[in-house]
């Protein structure tokens, strides 16, 4: 009701949060409460903040180390490839003489 944030047009909820989102002092915070509790007032730099935690939910995530290791590789060849393009591309431009 008193939020100014874009959130607090729509009730407030912001909906499931990773931890690793939020910072130390929140997740603190969010550790001490039980399910419907209530938060000390937290201060923040935008102002205070109180949360209402509706409910907890550990997940497990299970990487596949290759396959990411894959994307990782895939992800820099691009990037030095695009980056290659970029030099030759500017170095043409420079180059090139155009007469009428």
């Amino acid at each position: 009701m008193y939020s100014l944030t874009a959130s607090g047009k729509i009730g407030g909820s912001i909906g499931w949060i990773g931890e690793n989102q939020l910072t130390k002092k929140v997740v603190n915070e969010i550790n001490k409460l039980q399910v419907g509790e209530f938060s000390k007032p937290i201060n923040i730099p935008a102002g205070v903040m109180i949360l209402k935690l509706d409910g907890k939910e550990d997940k497990k995530i299970s990487l596949d180390f290759d396959s990411e290791f894959k994307k990782l590789i895939e992800y820099e060849k691009n990037r030095q490839l695009n980056q290659f393009s970029a030099i030759y591309f500017n170095k043409l431009k420079f180059n090139i003489k155009i007469e009428q």
